[in-house]
């Protein structure tokens, strides 16, 4: 079991007391966070694989969002945002009644 440090060494273990002295010392906190610590880098090491392609996303919605602005161009993922500004504040939606 590991938070019990007297099971981390066979009966009669001459370097015993050492190993009773490191968990107590913090040797067992840093064992159980040691599951979350890896998840963690392994999230900063994806991001840094792709951080470029981020980079190029963010370029490319930046150029989207002009275009759309320049042209007045309503894009598909667009329309749920748009009738929700129509009807916010209406008891029966325009849209509804439309339909």
């Amino acid at each position: 079991d590991l938070p019990d440090s007297t099971n981390w060494f066979s009966k009669g273990a001459k370097n015993a007391a050492n190993i009773i002295s490191a968990a107590e010392g913090g040797l067992i906190d840093i064992l159980f966070s040691w599951p979350e610590k890896v998840l963690h880098w392994n999230t900063l090491s994806a991001l840094q694989r792709n951080l470029n392609a981020f980079g190029v996303f963010r370029d490319l919605i930046l150029e989207l969002r002009d275009l759309k602005d320049e042209e007045s161009i309503l894009l598909i993922s667009d329309v749920n945002d748009f009738l929700k500004q129509i009807t916010e504040g209406n008891e029966a939606p325009f849209i509804y009644e439309k339909i």
